[in-house]
């Protein structure tokens, strides 16, 4: 699930402080993102 700008800087700030759920929450939401885009340029026709 994608998250809310709230919630991006809520988990930024507390990964900042070292909350490694909060660093890791960010990494999989935001890996989620790049491969949805990545299917979208595959579907295009370009290597991936």
């Amino acid at each position: 699930e994608l998250l809310t700008h709230e919630q991006e800087v809520d988990l930024s700030k507390r990964a900042h402080n070292g909350d490694k759920q909060a660093f890791d929450t960010l990494v999989t939401s935001n890996l989620r993102l790049v491969v949805n885009i990545c299917k979208e340029y595959r579907a295009r026709g370009v290597p991936i």
